[in-house]
């Protein structure tokens, strides 16, 4: 890589942005859509997976994110989930069926709902700052069913 001057390269550079702002909600459940869901990797850890939902929130759709821990083989297939595993859990109370086969892609699109707290505790368990707190899903349930009424 050829050698920059700082002073000139830099002066092209916008030195101003807005850091991400994540939305946040009062808690409590919501009706809900889900909308996608992606695995991603952790720098030192487990990889985890995030189910996107559209949460319906007065007259608002904010997204909002569940996550659960997801076990990978090398060649990147889930492993089968443990019964006291939240993924598990998720799937047979989302999609029941009598077959053992599950499919992620078949969660897009279901209504549910969404029990929404906030998050106010950092990576080491240290009280966030108000600025920096936000809501994640905690709970997602069937529609058809009150949102207590779920074995999480």
């Amino acid at each position: 890589m050829a050698y920059q001057d700082k002073k000139t390269s830099s002066s092209k550079v916008n030195h101003k942005f807005l850091l991400p702002e994540n939305p946040k909600i009062p808690e409590g459940d919501y009706p809900a859509k889900i909308t996608g869901w992606k695995v991603i990797p952790m720098m030192f850890g487990a990889p985890k997976m995030v189910i996107q939902c559209d949460v319906f929130f007065q007259d608002t759709v904010v997204p909002l994110a569940f996550f659960c821990n997801v076990k990978l083989t090398e060649d990147n297939e889930i492993i089968p989930p443990g019964r006291r595993s939240h993924l598990y859990k998720l799937m047979t109370t989302m999609l029941p069926s009598d077959s053992r086969e599950r499919s992620l892609n078949d969660l897009i699109g279901v209504q549910c709902w969404a029990k929404v707290e906030t998050c106010v505790n950092d990576d080491r368990r240290q009280p966030k700052p108000l600025s920096e707190q936000f809501s994640v899903i905690r709970q997602i349930s069937p529609k058809g069913q009150e949102p207590d009424d779920v074995p999480f």
